[in-house]
């Protein structure tokens, strides 16, 4: 593997670390220079169908959920000579378990300022349908630890419950619909009794983690993987005067604590966003978080990658008219096949599209453009402090009212040169059905917003 070169852009340098399922390379990006992690599944592992599975899920969640605190996607494939393989962020931190074998317990402030980011990126999957479902200290990495500016990516996306409408059949791989794996010890009772899961389950992992935290120890030990997962579905957690003889922590803090860690999830914190309300409330003060986009200067990329080339044309019908409804646009990535498919996808459920009927290469979808004018969570300003502000909660929004524009999407892929596989160009069309209510600009602007979008979607992945 050393030495050789990945979907064009990334040369493997060196290994960096070798896992029961995976290797672990580091890789340089051929355009702008910056290390980047190769993570490959072995051989003997991708033939198991479970461990493939988990595998491909990773690539998948990771290649349509950005976020700052979340390890930056830039590629993947599922068919490579290499093997099956996922490019992403090399980030540049320590493993909260780690620092946690070192310090044994860490200072309630503190972990606020865990907490905040941690459950910033929670609350954004669970909005998008996805549940981590293995949240714990291993899978949390802490950037610039012991600073003003500690903060921490979450990581492996393996177990992670999606939307049926992401699943790609393409991808021969199944929904982790009902999910019975994970890690015993921060396993929901509802995840170690095999039950279908919800984002309640990773409140639970959130709550174990706090416990770990303030009291050095697991709330459940046992001696046996059978024992641990019955304690987590029927033994009540102990106070932590138990497990930490001497421990002084705010009472509201322990209370919310043994909250999360309910038995039944509608006693817990009914999301991530509610969580941190009550974290700041029970310490009895506000906590300034870090910068929300803060990375390492050794791992800044020296300069911006290139985004997508793309060309605006105008639609002409078969007797050669323009079609005033309709425009093209055409872009050229570099990426396999499968993984353009899977960005796709993931862009038009993002939209709140319909997908219709396609056929290799091809995604058909309906858009209803009143949901992209709507927009998105509003981010905080800088002026911003607490933990509420994390989530836009501290403002209000005015939008201009929506105007519904039904608009046909058909979106094709072509490699344009035999010899260069990962080359692609992908065509969008878009066409407006009942526009109107709009002028002719009007309708520009919502084709040039949904184009703006999709590009800074593949911007976004590494594209």
């Amino acid at each position: 593997m050393i030495g050789r070169t990945l979907l064009k852009r990334f040369r493997v340098d060196r290994l960096l670390g070798e896992g029961g399922m995976g290797l672990i390379y580091i890789a340089r990006q051929l355009d702008s220079g910056r290390e980047v992690v190769v993570k490959v599944l072995k051989a003997q592992c991708a033939a198991d169908p479970a461990t493939r599975a988990n595998f491909c899920r990773e690539i998948q969640v990771l290649s349509r959920f950005q976020h700052p605190n979340v390890v930056e996607f830039h590629g993947g494939s599922l068919d490579d000579p290499a093997g099956i393989f996922l490019v992403m962020e090399y980030v540049r931190g320590r493993p909260l378990n780690r620092l946690l074998q070192e310090r044994r317990r860490f200072a309630p402030q503190r972990i606020g300022r865990i907490l905040v980011p941690l459950c910033d990126v929670l609350q954004s999957a669970h909005e998008r349908g996805i549940v981590h479902c293995d949240v714990k200290p291993a899978n949390i990495m802490v950037v610039h630890p012991d600073t003003p500016c500690e903060t921490v990516k979450l990581m492996d996306f393996g177990l992670a419950k999606m939307p049926a409408t992401l699943s790609l059949t393409a991808l021969d791989m199944p929904n982790a619909g009902e999910v019975a794996a994970g890690s015993p010890g921060y396993m929901a009772p509802e995840q170690a009794a095999g039950h279908d899961v919800d984002h309640r389950a990773d409140v639970y992992g959130v709550g174990v983690v706090l416990y770990e935290l303030l009291t050095g120890t697991l709330p459940f030990e046992r001696s046996s993987v059978a024992g641990l997962l019955a304690a987590q579905r029927y033994a009540e957690p102990p106070p932590f005067a138990e497990r930490c003889p001497g421990l002084s922590s705010p009472r509201g803090v322990e209370a919310l604590v043994l909250r999360c860690l309910a038995k039944h999830r509608e006693q817990r914190p009914q999301s991530a966003r509610e969580l941190v309300r009550l974290y700041e409330q029970a310490l009895g003060r506000q906590i300034v978080a870090p910068p929300r986009a803060a990375v390492t200067p050794a791992s800044a990329p020296a300069a911006p990658a290139t985004p997508p080339a793309m060309l605006q044309t105008p639609l002409q019908t078969p007797g050669g008219l323009v079609d005033p409804n309709a425009v093209v646009y055409k872009l050229e990535v570099c990426m396999s096949e499968s993984i353009a498919m899977l960005k796709l996808r993931g862009f038009v459920h993002d939209l709140g599209g319909r997908l219709g009927d396609g056929e290799p290469g091809v995604i058909r979808v309906q858009l209803d453009t009143a949901r992209l004018d709507r927009g998105g969570p509003a981010a905080p300003t800088p002026a911003s402090t607490g933990l509420r502000s994390w989530f836009g909660g501290d403002r209000a929004v005015k939008v201009a009212p929506a105007v519904s524009v039904d608009i046909s999407m058909e979106m094709r892929i072509e490699r344009t040169d035999p010899k260069q596989p990962n080359r692609l160009t992908i065509t969008v069309t878009l066409r407006a059905r009942n526009n109107l209510s709009l002028s002719r600009r009007d309708l520009k602007d919502r084709y040039d917003r949904i184009h703006r979008e999709l590009r800074a979607y593949l911007q976004a992945t590494g594209s």
